[in-house]
């Protein structure tokens, strides 16, 4: 497989490893925020002893954590690639994560809601950032144009879809 294919095909496996994971932080996430409550009283000091306190909190700890070393990897994938588009979407992805991370951290403290909200803008970032790779990854759809009265389409000189086999 040549280089380019297998930096594209990492690249395709990350962002859908990435969406998975930012998918199972959110559900993590909204259960520890509906469902759990950490008191002062616990004994615990520090945002991690605390999240740790849950089994939703730990999940959602270690999923970030994966999620930012996973970015990371991303990032050294996405440098070798030729189209520096991606380059520029796995940063985007891995500074949400980390904008999304200090306000969750923020949150853990002040159990204010702007850091809940800013929180889930940041895994707002993550998934739009992994959607446009995967986006990018696809390709535009062939441009067709109609032939002549019928309703019938060709491809047009240049698609990737020419020849026998795209003809309808």
């Amino acid at each position: 497989m040549p280089l380019e294919a297998d930096v594209r095909r990492r690249l395709r496996d990350g962002a859908i490893g990435g969406l998975v994971l930012v998918a199972l932080m959110n559900v993590a996430g909204i259960s520890l925020n509906l469902f759990v409550t950490v008191t002062d009283t616990s004994g615990y000091s520090g945002v991690f002893p605390a999240m740790f306190a849950t089994v939703q909190g730990a999940v959602h700890v270690l999923v970030g954590i994966a999620l930012f070393i996973g970015g990371v990897i991303q990032i050294f994938t996405a440098r070798r690639c030729t189209d520096r588009r991606f380059l520029g979407l796995t940063l985007i992805a891995l500074v949400s994560l980390i904008g999304a991370a200090y306000s969750g951290y923020h949150f853990v403290y002040s159990g204010e809601s702007t850091y809940s909200f800013a929180m889930e803008i940041g895994f707002l970032g993550v998934v739009l950032a992994e959607a446009f790779i995967l986006a990018l990854l696809i390709g535009p759809p062939a441009r067709t144009r109609p032939n002549g009265p019928t309703s019938d389409a060709v491809p047009i000189s240049g698609s990737r879809f020419e020849g026998p086999a795209a003809e309808v």
